[in-house]
């Protein structure tokens, strides 16, 4: 077989909870979107197994064991999955080092910033260089879409 591919999947719309870059658990769909059964699932694993489906190998009948095994084996290998904020810094950085925002303006405004290592309390547990820094997604629509729907619809005037 020849070497696989890498693959950056960018996600739109959408929250994540994420200790790998390589795996991301749903936490909420964003702007109308919607797909049953995948909030608070592993989305990341869920595309691996979708890539499988198109080579014909059947994971659903393999035990987890050898599914990793024949999943790391595909021509097309995913990487990374991050949101679609998080891919513009990312790019952005790469042309400009100094880069230290993203934002999309679309169906909603959504913002990622690069943040010290050091400064990110939750997780200093993970052994992470401390002076090196991360990407931080802010998902701001989920936080608009929140309001609008907490608030009536009088008093949400105001917050738009």
């Amino acid at each position: 077989m020849s070497p696989s591919v890498p693959l950056l999947v960018c996600f739109n719309s959408c929250t994540f909870r994420q200790d790998r870059i390589d795996h991301a658990q749903l936490i909420s769909w964003a702007v109308g979107f919607d797909n049953p059964n995948t909030e608070g699932h592993d989305v990341a694993e869920m595309f691996r197994r979708s890539l499988a489906k198109y080579v014909g190998i059947d994971l659903n009948a393999l035990s987890i064991k050898y599914a990793d095994h024949i999943v790391q084996n595909l021509p097309v290998r995913l990487t990374a999955l991050i949101n679609d904020t998080t891919g513009t810094l990312i790019a952005s950085r790469y042309v400009n080092p100094q880069t230290k925002l993203g934002v999309i303006f679309g169906t909603g405004w959504n913002a990622a910033y690069m943040e010290n290592v050091r400064e990110i309390g939750k997780i200093n547990s993970l052994g992470i260089d401390p002076i090196a820094d991360m990407a931080i997604n802010c998902e701001l629509v989920c936080i608009a879409q929140l309001a609008w729907y907490n608030a009536s619809a009088s008093s949400c005037a105001g917050f738009f």
